[in-house]
């Protein structure tokens, strides 16, 4: 009889995962993200970028800094969020994971470095790094696009990815940018896109290979968290 019962529990599927609660809209602090450009000059204790985005007609400031700033907003929902569903951060990574991130990416600057080679993008703008890894080089002077880092004590914690509209956009005034934020190890937890002519989206990267991603539900105005696992990974 034992040994029945061990083979039935044995066969017996897992018990589903149950639902996750939705993440309330808005997604961090990025309304003020792109703005005119400041007169008198750009404030010092920002990241500032002025000029002409591809197709579009006037010049524009992109206050990188804010974009930094309002990702870590979106961090703090993410670990209020976490604290819905006990046991849920463990399933990700160790609790105070994201209270690591928070704390190094406030107390970093930006850095006058880029990646030698461009990182891989998905849909034209959304970064898929994993890991804060890569050649850097010294940025060129003068107006430009691409991705933007910030480091503590000589090691990223940030790194903010901006472009244009794409060719096909009714506005070519409205950029598109992709936020990654590292632990002290280098590795990606965070990673935030926001297309200023569509719609944002999020993932929650875990260790080894579990993660979240939250995909925006215009009914509910709230974001929708589904697991991403890689074959035989179980969350």
């Amino acid at each position: 009889m034992l040994l029945l019962t061990l083979s039935l529990l044995a066969a017996a599927p897992a018990a589903p995962l149950k639902p996750l609660p939705m993440l309330s809209a808005p997604l961090g602090r990025l309304g003020n993200f792109v703005d005119a450009p400041p007169e008198g000059g750009l404030p010092a204790d920002e990241k500032v970028i002025v000029g002409k985005l591809d197709g579009c007609d006037r010049d524009q400031a992109l206050y990188l800094t804010r974009a930094v700033s309002g990702s870590l907003v979106a961090v703090q929902q993410l670990q209020d969020w976490l604290g819905q569903t006990p046991g849920l951060e463990k399933k990700l990574f160790a609790p105070g994971k994201l209270g690591e991130v928070a704390q190094r990416v406030a107390s970093s600057t930006p850095t006058d470095q880029k990646l030698c080679e461009a990182p891989a993008l998905a849909e034209g703008y959304r970064l898929e790094l994993t890991r804060a890894a890569g050649k850097q080089c010294a940025v060129e002077k003068g107006w430009r696009t691409g991705d933007f880092w910030w480091a503590k004590d000589g090691k990223p914690t940030a790194v903010v990815w901006v472009v244009g509209a794409p060719a096909d956009a009714k506005d070519r005034c409205r950029p598109r940018l992709s936020v990654a934020l590292f632990d002290k190890a280098g590795i990606a937890r965070v990673r935030l896109h926001a297309d200023y002519g569509g719609v944002a989206s999020l993932s929650l990267l875990g260790d080894k290979c579990v993660g979240l991603d939250f995909g925006f539900d215009a009914g509910a105005q709230a974001f929708v968290p589904t697991w991403r696992t890689k074959k035989g990974c179980k969350p």
